[in-house]
């Protein structure tokens, strides 16, 4: 197949950006031509929304990152609007997401399909090492930090770990932050490059992630995919990525209005971490349900199928 992504930036390191220049690239392999979006194609492949794809005579994917919830930020959702009503089938990144959008904008033809990442990326087995020597649990967390990443709940998850366990603890933080949590038992790695960050959360027993109502995080696609286990809170689409065997999900029982379809992202409920006691062990499960691959190839029987339709 021809394949025009829309709407990406292949030098962005920002999750829809990466995991879309990965699915290329994946694609690339599998024997796909990648043209580019004004040349002639078969697929249209659009990221969110884009200007450039009005409907040409050719099928167009959308894929969807979940909507603007916000009061005063909902207009931002009409491109992605009206990208949702011309196109010929819709990539949803979570049971999560498909309901979120249906609920918002009605129903289509579509699947769900969730991130990939690379189950053989590079890291530094020495960092490795030094990483693990810190304390006997290793924990980790990376995102771009803002309330809905529930930096301090983060921390607090690990700490009562540490209290119910007995097993002394420390926790690694990636990205950027203006906000902090003291303590000697919290490292904070900066914003650092991929391999960086891959080797970090390679070294770790697991990542913490206790987003509220994320839709498919890629941080957590990666560990997943390298083997580390994921610590997640039960709302939105995380823990649709994970089982007993690689991760553990903490009850958000504080997300009420579920139905609702606004919602501030920067205002996010308390979780209670104070019961958190127990993690998978590293590299004790199956990986390929989270690679590149795995994803890749769902997107081609999407692509497929909209071409027979």
């Amino acid at each position: 197949m021809r394949i025009a992504f829309h709407n990406v930036d292949f030098s962005s390191r920002s999750g829809p950006n990466a995991f879309c220049t990965r699915l290329a690239r994946e694609l690339a392999l599998m024997g796909h031509h990648l043209a580019d979006p004004g040349d002639e194609c078969d697929i249209d492949l659009v990221n969110i929304a884009s200007p450039t794809t009005e409907k040409r005579g050719r099928r167009k994917i959308l894929r969807l990152d979940g909507i603007w919830t916000c009061e005063g930020q909902q207009a931002r959702n009409v491109p992605i609007i009206e990208e949702y009503a011309t196109a010929d089938t819709i990539v949803w990144q979570s049971g999560y997401d498909r309901l979120l959008i249906e609920r918002a904008w009605g129903q289509k033809r579509g699947a769900i399909i969730y991130n990939g990442a690379s189950t053989l990326a590079s890291r530094d087995d020495d960092d490795i090492a030094k990483i693990r020597r810190l304390a006997p649990v290793v924990f980790c967390s990376a995102a771009a930090w803002h309330p809905q990443k529930r930096l301090e709940s983060c921390v607090a998850a690990t700490r009562a770990y540490a209290a119910n366990t007995g097993f002394s603890t420390c926790i690694i933080i990636v990205g950027k932050t203006s906000r902090t949590v003291g303590g000697t038992d919290v490292f904070y790695a900066g914003d650092v490059d991929e391999r960086q960050c891959r080797t970090i959360v390679a070294a770790a027993d697991a990542l913490v992630h206790l987003a509220w109502r994320d839709h498919c995080p890629n941080v957590c696609v990666e560990a997943l995919a390298i083997g580390t286990p994921i610590v997640c809170a039960s709302s939105g689409g995380t823990p649709e990525l994970i089982d007993a065997r690689c991760g553990t999900i903490i009850d958000d029982t504080n997300d009420r209005d579920i139905d609702t379809l606004t919602f501030d992202y920067d205002a996010p409920p308390p979780i209670d971490v104070s019961t958190f006691a127990s993690i998978p062990q590293r590299c004790s499960f199956d990986v390929t349900p989270f690679s590149i691959r795995t994803a890749a190839v769902a997107y081609e029987r999407v692509m497929m199928e909209a071409l027979q339709a």
